[in-house]
């Protein structure tokens, strides 16, 4: 028995992929009806997983050769009374295993689960000594823990647990059923893209009261992004969350999220704008995050006591602000900067309650739109009419009706006074043009409908929340041609690059067909105005994509069947991706300051350093490391020149590295403690923003 070709994968050490390529084959059969060709999966699957942990025994030779892999073979061959006692299920009844389900309940007993993802990777260090039936039982044990507390889990821990189990892809096809939580299909999406809360105040809670807490907390988040707070209040909830711990800035951001939300987005209400600036006042000495710093910023600009352009350099991915209203706040920004034609982008992609709202921004706008924008624009009109006049043209509907039988009647009475009268040459039809203009009024109403219900048709949602999922599943991963036409529409404004992906509308464009193959590299920092990602399929490079930095706008594709560069230049623009200030930034702290490998890394990662940065290194490698920092947090400066701060957070002694770069992206200065001598001038950046969580960062895989 060959078990790669039965798995249909190559040879690897790799045991996770040999569990998915398993739950791929269990897909396609039934195991019940299919006995003898489930235990030939299974057997291969056993015997795959004891190759793996010899890399000696993985090559294919061995299997023209010796006869010990078949001896192996038939030691996992041997059918368990489970599989073949006649009537029973080719499945054991689930029976969760009482050593992980024990190390779970004691995690979860002792309180320290919320954002420590160390806890996690040690109760899974044994992952790959699980037989496939307790792989898939645990994995079901897990579904079950996020489906009941994914409210009190970071969202790194959840994703960590989804890519441990391959959550993300699972089903309930047939074989997985017994091991699938419907509940958790339902919330999976969910569960996926709960919102970045920090979980650091965790300590702070009485024990018995941190899951309550917690929960509340979410649930107000709920309230705002589902547009309920408009009918329920969240100020009750607030006060039974202020009762367990008021000293959360999570907690008062809500308020401040709510409050935008209800203004939208301007705080043009006296009365929201004073609440606004006390609740922000109360964050300020309570846990930093970046949340509040982006509120502070955004409140900053509205009533301007703030110039600089910081404020457009935020991640919605740190925000624990709802997707909607994240569009509508950096519409505002653009707006209030003047940039009308992003602002425009932005909110048009916003409900028709939205929409009508900023009525007054949108004529501002109008006359700083191409011709384009302007159809668009109309449409906007057209929707909002018909919104906000549904009653008022019934009414001229009637009235007209009226008119005319009205009218009609008076020329009936008309032509029967003058047929007894002596005829002379008078008038009595319409000229072409009253013609025209009566059929014109006639038909406006049937046209004004006909197009909003085509546009309405064409803003069918789209596949994917990023831009780059959307560009690789219609032109790598489909063959969906209304889909690639609306990504054209929806997604690219570049004359030259629609005439470009229209020849693949009507092309199959279906070459890869395992989503999770792909792969993205971006470079978000080095330009503010654009971001350049990479796009691999496995380890093949496809294509980079350029976009906007803040719009969901493709604005070029480069590499071969598109835009074609020169090798050259290829290759610079790729290298802008792979080495820039954020990668230097990462293989830094990763493999060099929080390192115990510092020696070895050296070797590895000197494309990322200067010729300055390693010699500094060399004499630096021993040098204490304090553990505040390891604990801190990540902020960007991008004026005047780009540089990332590694801070320890202490609002009072901020401990901190000041890290600078060359012009090819690689880390070229470490200022600070035990570092290089840092100028008195570079202490201080009231410019910065919150990056990212640095435990967070150093736990990212590599």
């Amino acid at each position: 028995m060959n078990p790669w070709k039965i798995l249909e994968i190559t040879p690897t050490s790799d045991k996770k992929m040999i569990k998915r390529a398993y739950a791929e084959k269990l897909k396609t059969m039934i195991p019940d009806e299919q006995p003898e060709e489930f235990q030939c999966l299974k057997t291969a699957f056993d015997l795959a997983l004891t190759l793996s942990k010899n890399d000696s025994l993985i090559e294919d030779d061995l299997f023209t050769s010796i006869a010990a892999t078949t001896e192996i073979a038939e030691e996992f061959s041997q059918p368990s009374d489970d599989y073949t006692h006649h009537g029973q299920s080719s499945f054991p009844a689930f029976q969760p295993l009482e050593g992980f389900s024990d190390q779970l309940q004691k995690i979860i007993d002792e309180e320290n689960y919320f954002e420590n993802v160390s806890v996690w990777k040690e109760l899974l260090a044994s992952i790959d000594s699980w037989s496939i039936d307790e792989y898939m039982q645990n994995t079901y044990t897990i579904q079950l823990f996020l489906v009941e507390n994914y409210p009190c889990l970071a969202r790194e821990i959840i994703r960590f647990l989804f890519q441990t189990f391959d959550l993300t892809e699972l089903t309930d096809h047939i074989g997985q059923e017994r091991f699938v939580s419907t509940h958790f299909l339902e919330l999976k999406k969910v569960i996926y893209n709960v919102p970045p809360f920090s979980f650091q105040i965790a300590e702070n809670i009485p024990a018995n009261l941190r899951k309550k807490y917690f929960h509340l907390r979410y649930e107000i988040y709920q309230i705002i992004a589902n547009k309920q707070s408009y009918i329920t209040s969240i100020d009750d909830k607030i006060r039974n969350c202020a009762e367990i711990f008021a000293e959360d800035s999570e907690l008062w951001n809500l308020q401040m999220i709510d409050l935008l939300d209800k203004t939208n987005g301007f705080l043009e209400n006296e009365d929201a704008l004073k609440q606004y600036k006390f609740l922000l006042n109360r964050t300020q000495t309570m846990n930093s995050s970046p949340t509040t710093i982006f509120l502070n910023r955004y409140f900053m600009l509205l009533t301007e006591t703030q110039t600089d352009d910081a404020i457009f350099n935020w991640n919605k991915e740190q925000l624990t602000i709802p997707e909607e209203l994240f569009l509508l706040i950096l519409g505002c920004i653009f707006f209030k900067k003047s940039q009308y034609v992003p602002a425009f982008n932005l909110w048009k992609q916003l409900n028709i309650s939205r929409k009508i709202a900023l009525q007054e921004q949108f004529k501002v706008i109008l006359p700083h739109l191409s011709k384009d924008q302007k159809v668009d624009y109309r449409l906007i009109e057209k929707e909002v009419r018909r919104v906000l006049e549904p009653k008022t043209e019934m009414t001229v509907s009637f009235k007209k009706g009226f008119m005319f039988l009205f009218c009609s009647l008076l020329v009936l009475l008309f032509m029967v006074q003058i047929s007894s009268r002596p005829q002379t040459p008078r008038r009595i039809g319409r000229t072409p043009e009253e013609l025209v203009k009566a059929y014109r009024e006639k038909h406006s109403n049937q046209q004004k409908t006909e197009e909003i219900e085509a546009k309405e048709a064409s803003d069918s949602e789209l596949y994917g929340d990023s831009l780059e999922e959307r560009f690789v599943h219609y032109f790598y991963a489909s063959d969906d041609p209304k889909g690639k036409q609306l990504f054209i529409d929806r997604n690219v404004n570049d004359v030259q690059l629609k005439k470009l992906l229209s020849y693949y509308v009507d092309q199959d464009t279906h070459k890869y067909s395992d989503s999770s193959g792909f792969k993205f590299k971006s470079n978000t920092v080095s330009d503010p105005n654009s971001k350049k990602t990479a796009v691999y399929y496995k380890e093949e490079l496809l294509c980079i994509l350029e976009s906007g930095a803040f719009t969901l706008t493709l604005e070029n594709v480069y590499g071969n069947q598109w835009h074609l560069l020169s090798d050259i230049k290829f290759k610079q623009l790729l290298n802008t991706i792979e080495i820039n200030p954020e990668s230097s930034t990462t293989i830094f702290l990763k493999k060099f300051l929080f390192s115990d490998n510092k020696q070895e890394n050296l070797l590895e990662y000197t494309d990322y350093l200067s010729e300055n940065m390693k010699i500094i290194l060399e004499n630096k490698l021993n040098e204490p490391i304090s553990d505040n920092l390891r604990k801190g947090f990540l902020y960007l400066v991008r004026e005047p020149k780009l540089k990332f701060i590694v801070s320890d957070q202490n609002q009072e002694n901020e401990e901190k590295l000041i890290l600078t770069f060359d012009e090819l992206g690689r880390l070229d200065h470490v200022f600070g403690p035990n570092w290089e001598e840092v100028d008195e001038e570079m202490i201080h950046y009231s410019n910065r923003e919150a990056f990212k969580n640095i435990p967070t960062l150093l736990e990212e895989p590599d």
